[in-house]
């Protein structure tokens, strides 16, 4: 009888978490450090129309450990130190195995102070000397969570530009993302949020005019998130971004456009 007593308990409480409405924020305490380990891994493929025969797969993996040391923080954003400790990147391209070392060298040790804002905006602090003027001002990443408080179920969409700078192949792809989310669960009477997002990417429509730079064709993103509401923190993510891209040739080089797909696996977890 007390078993069935606890279980029926066990099974209300999960019912209440999913029917109240609670707030998603990102909110580290003040004092905290996280540790973090970042999984990447990138597929580029291309085919020109003028090539025969498709170029192969290029592979890369990269293994991030960092931590988040959080300095301060008031009603609108959070600042924290970003370090990254150690890098560890391989691949099966010989020129990425070459230059592999000398990124794992320029990555390891870095320190960047940013501001998180509760909706998941990324920015670099207004006051940043470090930081050129251009990208004091826009969020490094775009908002992630609604303003007013979800239910289990309910879906919010968000609509940005790609972040730039942010291509495996060393420079920007220019083209918008367009993702709805959704509350899927809460467990542990509401401390843990479990969040997919499913969306899609689409052209720009500037970058037709652009030359030599790379332009979104179509794509899609999926994955999903952990939030942990008392601790403020994402404790896990993993994203899946698949983009259909075209490159066209800088103007007076004569050249077919180079199309080519990006496949980019992304999961984060945190370790303490």
């Amino acid at each position: 009888m007390r078993r069935a007593v606890a279980i029926l308990s066990v099974l209300l409480s999960g019912d209440l978490a999913a029917q109240k409405s609670v707030m998603l924020q990102l909110r580290p305490r003040v004092g905290d450090t996280v540790w973090m380990r970042l999984d990447q891994q990138t597929e580029l493929s291309s085919r020109r129309p003028d090539m025969k025969n498709a170029p192969p797969v290029l592979s890369t993996s990269t293994v991030t450990y960092s931590r988040a040391v959080v300095e301060s923080g008031v009603v609108s954003a959070t600042t924290i130190v970003a370090i990254t400790d150690s890098v560890f990147v391989t691949s099966a391209d010989q020129i990425a195995k070459g230059i592999a070392p000398l990124n794992q060298r320029q990555m390891q040790g870095q320190r960047m102070r940013l501001q998180i804002a509760p909706d998941g905006s990324l920015r670099l602090p207004s006051d940043s000397a470090s930081a050129p003027k251009a990208t004091r001002s826009p969020s490094l990443i775009p908002a992630t969570f609604p303003l007013k408080p979800v239910a289990v179920g309910d879906k919010w969409m968000r609509e940005a530009p790609l972040p730039a700078g942010t291509s495996q192949l060393g420079a920007s792809v220019v083209g918008w993302v367009q993702a709805t989310f959704r509350l899927d669960s809460l467990t542990r009477n509401g401390e843990l949020a479990w969040v997919s997002i499913g969306g899609k990417l689409t052209a720009d429509p500037s970058g037709s005019h652009m030359d030599g730079v790379a332009t979104v064709d179509d794509g899609t993103v999926d994955g999903y998130m952990v939030l942990d509401r008392a601790r403020g923190w994402l404790t896990e993510s993993r994203f899946t971004i698949v983009a259909h891209s075209t490159l066209k040739q800088p103007f007076g080089v004569a050249s077919q456009p180079v199309r080519f797909e990006i496949r980019l696996i992304q999961s984060l977890r945190t370790l303490r």
